[in-house]
């Protein structure tokens, strides 16, 4: 809130916008596109979520430091998207 904003009323305020031009695309891991290349219910399932759950799992994948971490994240990822268990704090998805 806008300090004693009551006593600022029809103050003019600049305001500027810039444009960031930087690519944000979270690139999928190689082991992840292998695991759903695999498993043909679980990619046809990953192509139908909304872009941003997309990301998201992709983010949570790419953050892993250790092959193995990388390996039992890809395992629970591909059981979620089957509706077997729950992944990055969301509820299996039912298709």
């Amino acid at each position: 809130m806008l300090p004693n904003s009551p006593k600022r009323i029809a103050e003019n305020l600049e305001i500027s916008v810039a444009f960031d031009p930087t690519d944000r695309t979270v690139q999928m891991p190689i082991l992840f596109q292998e695991a759903l290349e695999n498993d043909k219910i679980a990619r046809k399932v990953f192509d139908s979520l909304p872009p941003s759950l997309q990301k998201e799992i992709n983010r949570y994948l790419n953050s892993a430091k250790k092959e193995e971490t990388l390996l039992k994240n890809i395992h629970l990822a591909i059981g979620f998207l089957k509706g077997e268990n729950r992944f990055i704090g969301r509820n299996p998805i039912k298709k």
